[in-house]
Parts: structure tokens; sequence; C-alpha cells
């Protein structure tokens, strides 16, 4: 008999707005067969550089003095690190989906949505998941002026540590690649903040895309990104199965960038390349769910 997600009542809080955590209402309780995973090898401290290319909007940085973008962690252990952004429109199943995977999860979440429901979010801790700064109210903050940038980012992590007991050490810019700037990475610092973290791969429930060019698997070192949205439920499942069929293992993304840089090499000294992606591999096995 499969196993279902248990019904919980949804409180508002009464801090919440226009971001309601719950997305549409989902005619099954059931939950998908998931992998097992053995627990992930013991993590190596590796070096973390500056990309090569230039993943903003507008001009790249002069210097490296800034926080480095990643979009993947340089290991050959057979690890890889699952990130869901967001934290509103979810499926009613989120929960007992991640506590039935028990792997390790990095949620990059919105302060709007953490100030709606924070024990849900508390419970999710509960399953050993990380809860990282994905701005207060989800702009587009290449588009904003400095101050705006600041007050956007520099307010989550002493929030987080009042709400939730964490400091938040990594941020995700809302819409990734091409929506932060330079200013975005001369501000994180004068918050915390050392690591802007993109990804590799891009899953939306079948669709597995993967933006290094010709490649049609998941690779060890891989930042793989979902969100909480009303097929992440399929998604999540798939992407599980094809980190197992790779012979690779959820890993915790904060054991390899912590909080304080120290595991940023020192600056190149040189300015940032100016190389664009290439296009995209999509591996779709569904031509009837896609985001």
């Amino acid at each position: 008999m499969p196993a279902t997600a248990e019904q919980r009542p949804h409180p508002r809080s009464k801090d919440c707005n226009d971001r309601d955590p719950i997305g549409k209402p989902v005619g099954t309780t059931a939950l998908p067969d998931l992998p097992h995973f053995d627990k992930p090898p013991r993590p190596e401290r590796v070096p973390i550089r500056p990309d090569p290319a230039w993943l903003g909007a507008g001009p790249p940085p002069q210097d490296n003095s800034g926080a480095v973008v990643v979009r993947d962690i340089p290991t050959k252990q057979k690890v890889v690190f699952i990130t869901i952004d967001d934290g509103d429109n979810r499926d009613p199943r989120t929960e007992a989906l991640l506590r039935k995977a028990n792997v390790p999860v990095t949620v990059f979440l919105i302060g709007a949505v953490a100030s709606c429901e924070p024990d849900y979010f508390r419970r999710l801790q509960g399953l050993g998941i990380h809860l990282e700064d994905h701005t207060e109210q989800h702009p587009n903050i290449a588009k904003v002026f400095a101050g705006r940038q600041r007050q956007q980012i520099c307010g989550i992590p002493s929030k987080y540590q009042r709400m939730f007991g964490h400091r938040p050490g990594l941020f995700r810019p809302p819409f990734g690649y091409d929506a932060f700037n330079s200013t975005t990475l001369r501000v994180l610092p004068t918050c915390g903040l050392h690591y802007l973290v993109l990804w590799q791969v891009n899953v939306h429930g079948n669709n597995i895309v993967h933006l290094r060019r010709g490649v049609r698997q998941i690779e060890p070192g891989d930042i793989i990104l979902l969100h909480f949205q009303d097929n992440f439920v399929v998604g999540f499942a798939k992407v599980l199965e094809a980190v197992k069929q790779a012979g690779l293992t959820p890993a915790v993304l904060q054991d390899y960038l912590p909080a304080d840089g120290s595991v940023i090499a020192p600056s190149a000294k040189e300015k940032p390349g100016i190389s664009r992606l290439t296009e995209p591999v999509v591996n779709d096995t569904s031509s009837s769910d896609s985001d």
C-alpha cells in the first residue's frame, strides 16, 4: 500500500499577507516511491573560486572582492546538492514527502513566506532541512538600487536567526541567472553572506534541464534547483531517481560552503570573464507536465 500524506490544518499567521503558502488542492494524498540513499561521505574541504563566466546582469565586477558566485561544487566526491526555492504555492504533500525522502535539502526561503507560516518551516528544520536567504519579497534585485538590495537581503539573516535559530550563510537571487548584478556581489558581504548560489540542474515536473553543454545526466558536485510548486512532488521524485541512477548521493551544501567563507580561494586578481551559458539540454519524459 503506498504511503500517504497526513492532512494538516493550515493556520495562517497574522503576518501573512499576499504570500499564502498553500498551492492548488491535490486529488490524492499518495506519495510516490522514492529511492534509498546511504549517508553521504564525510565532506572534503574544496577551494571555491570565482566563476570564470559572468552570470549576472549589466557589466561584470572589476575585481573578485565581493561575494563568490557558485553554481556547482568542484568536488570529486559522488555527491549532489538539492535546493528548493520560494516556499509558497506548495503541494500539501510536500512535508510528508521530504520526511519520507530523508535526504539533505537546502531551502532558499522568501522572508514574507516565512512570516506567513513559521511553524511549517520549523517542522522542516526538524527534518534536517537548512533555510537560506531568498530576499524578503522576491524582487528582481538587478533592477533596484543598492539600498533596496540591502533592504531585501540583509534583513533575512537576523530575521531567520530570531525565527529559526539559524543565521543564513547562503543567498540565491530571485529569478537566478541575469537577475543580480555587480552591486549585489558588493552588498552581500555587508550582510555576512559570502556566496551567491545558482545551479547546474533545473527541475520542473518531469523536465530535468542541464545547463552544461552536452550533459545529459546529473554529475558530481551539481547543485539542483526545484521550486515549491504544484508539480514539486513529481519533480522531486524524478530527480531523486536520476541522482540514484547516476550513482550519486544528496549531501549538505553548507558542509561545502561554510558561512564564514573560509573555503573561498584567494582572489584570482583577474577581472571575471564575460562568457555566457550555452543552450541547456532538456531531459523531458513527459509532454504533459512542464512548467
